[in-house]
């Protein structure tokens, strides 16, 4: 997610993978898809339950992070789907 691989997370997501996983910092693949920009990942993401209220160890959110990186696309995807 964190690298734009929208494929691939798809295919693994298909396969099992826990969705709302955190790493050390406390972001899920939302929070790093949204930080990057990569809106098709974000998308997939949320189509199979990402968390939309979740937040990393600096309390911040999806929405916070592309919001602070300039990402408007993803932004208003993520209001569209509730945060």
């Amino acid at each position: 997610a964190q690298n734009g691989h929208d494929n691939v997370c798809r295919l693994i997501l298909d396969h099992g993978a826990n969705v709302n996983i955190v790493d050390r910092t406390g972001k899920d693949a939302l929070q790093w898809a949204a930080h990057n920009g990569h809106i098709d990942v974000c998308r997939a993401l949320l189509d199979r339950g990402a968390s939309i209220e979740s937040h990393d160890h600096t309390g911040k959110g999806a929405l916070h992070h592309a919001t602070q990186n300039g990402h408007d696309d993803i932004c208003r995807l993520l209001v569209d789907r509730g945060a």
